[in-house]
């Protein structure tokens, strides 16, 4: 039987890959080498993480390369806080993965210019929609329209949101932009607003946890959600790539909402046991 329910399954993977991700970084613990006496730079905890990133990215990629950096990103992030955490050799360590990171992308940079004019036309065209408005800017120039034709409280004064042959409707990735054309940019910034002051109070939870582990799986969602907010919001008002990422909690779609509605449950589940420290922690930071 066909229930009519379809969803990529990055979209469940992403989340649990952050969850097995943190968990490698945490346990990874600034490793002593007990023969010499100091912290080895590369241990065999360093070389399953790269492994583990390496491997859970391409499997993203393949899927959806769009996500796929959005979890690089999240991994980045994680990454240089754990080490900004380490005293030894925290500023060698950042240069080394901050500079691998600006080679790759440069390397990206020089294919995306040498490949098939038709990628970086559909690139320029998310943030200039004019250059190509019946093929690669068709939406950005929809978008144009309602954001010139958008009220301060009301439907904006144009065909895009009264009619529904347009692709800005509620169940796309452009729900920002519709519901900014269909209840007003007052409503629209509230959102915006929303979305601005739960990420601070994600960030401001991460800060009480005690327990590692919990701190830094709240960082790791948070971090995904803020970086889907801020790309939707970027995207559908045409100062943004052009991408598949929906608006969390706001866009409509099944087993999408009930990925962020877990994500947040796992937040709140950690925050609630803020204050408590694994007796562990307590040995190691006794010894150290």
């Amino acid at each position: 039987m066909n229930l009519g329910v379809t969803f990529n399954p990055c979209m469940v993977a992403v989340p649990l890959y952050i969850i097995a991700f943190v968990g490698y970084i945490v346990n990874y613990n600034n490793k002593i080498n007990i023969e010499e006496g100091k912290q080895e730079f590369i241990s065999k905890d360093f070389i399953r993480i790269v492994i583990f990133s390496i491997i859970s990215l391409i499997l993203v990629i393949n899927s959806r390369i769009t996500y796929g950096i959005i979890l690089g990103l999240v991994y980045l992030v994680l990454t240089t806080i754990k080490i900004i955490q380490d005293v030894d050799n925290h500023i060698r360590k950042l240069i080394l993965i901050w500079g691998t990171i600006g080679i790759f992308g440069f390397i990206f940079l020089i294919m995306l210019l040498m490949g098939p004019h038709y990628r970086l036309d559909r690139l320029i065209a998310s943030f200039n929609p004019e250059i190509d408005p019946n093929g690669s800017g068709y939406i950005g120039m929809l978008q144009k329209e309602i954001l010139e034709n958008a009220n301060l409280i009301g439907e904006a004064n144009t065909e895009v949101i009264s009619s529904d042959k347009y692709l800005v409707i509620e169940e796309s990735n452009y729900t920002f932009i519709y519901l900014l054309g269909k209840a007003g940019v007052l409503i629209a910034g509230i959102l915006v607003l929303t979305i601005v002051l739960t990420s601070l109070k994600m960030i401001l939870n991460s800060k009480i946890v005690k327990d590692k582990y919990g701190k830094f799986l709240i960082i790791g969602l948070s971090t995904l959600y803020i970086i889907q907010s801020v790309v939707s919001v970027l995207m559908n008002i045409n100062l943004g790539i052009k991408t598949d990422v929906n608006l969390p909690f706001v866009t409509y779609g099944g087993i999408y909402f009930i990925v962020n509605i877990l994500g947040v449950a796992i937040i709140l589940s950690v925050y609630r046991r803020k204050d408590i420290t694994l007796y562990d922690d307590i040995n190691i930071e006794k010894q150290v």
